[in-house]
């Protein structure tokens, strides 16, 4: 009932049940606490207050929760700003099969944050991301699939399903001890096409 009203608005009547169970240890009330805390829904916004409920919620392994503390951790948000942090949770909740979260690992490796610059991984993860519906990453996937080498292509393609079928058997991705330590070659013959910018998403709450 709880979750129900967050979902219809009703920030005033979820406040109460959602701080109780949240209290309780349930951690979905912690993320949507959390949520609440971070958006200021019925309450004094307080990054801080959410990195706490996101933290608890996210040692519990809810995905939204470790992705949320990978948007704080990357935008700076109640936290001092560490894109390796914000990776590494961004990780943990894409091993869980959070899409934003996928995407938004693709986002730090096609910008260079947190891991060093790498359009062939961010191909890998854009792949899986826009796999799972995710609109922005299909946009993506496709302008880096004119960049890079047809041969880098079917590598990264081959690289996101072993990915996508780890995920899909419920095992913990590791976070890569080095990126790509060379810069990944463009092709040459490539045609020049606007680039699309990524934007973070912000946490929402699970449908």
């Amino acid at each position: 009932a709880c979750y129900k009203r967050f979902l219809d608005r009703n920030y005033k009547l979820a406040l109460n049940c959602t701080e109780n169970a949240a209290e309780k240890g349930d951690e979905v009330a912690e993320y949507y606490y959390g949520l609440m805390y971070y958006k200021g829904y019925a309450m004094r916004q307080d990054h801080k207050q959410a990195y706490k409920w996101f933290t608890k919620s996210a040692d519990h392994g809810y995905a939204p929760a470790q992705n949320s503390l990978g948007v704080m951790f990357d935008n700076g948000q109640g936290v001092i700003q560490n894109f390796r942090t914000a990776f590494s949770w961004y990780l943990k909740a894409a091993s869980r099969g959070h899409v934003i979260a996928q995407y938004n690992i693709g986002n730090m490796f096609y910008k260079g944050r947190g891991v060093l610059h790498d359009y062939k991984q961010a191909y890998v993860w854009f792949l899986i991301a826009g796999s799972n519906g995710h609109r922005e990453a299909i946009q993506l996937r496709d302008s880096l699939a004119i960049t890079l080498l047809p041969k880098q292509v079917e590598l990264a393609q081959d690289e996101a399903k072993i990915i996508a079928d780890a995920i899909d058997n419920g095992s913990i991705l590791a976070a890569p001890v080095t990126a790509i330590k060379e810069p990944v070659p463009v092709n040459p013959l490539a045609v020049a096409v606007p680039a699309v910018q990524p934007v973070v998403k912000p946490p929402v709450a699970p449908l």
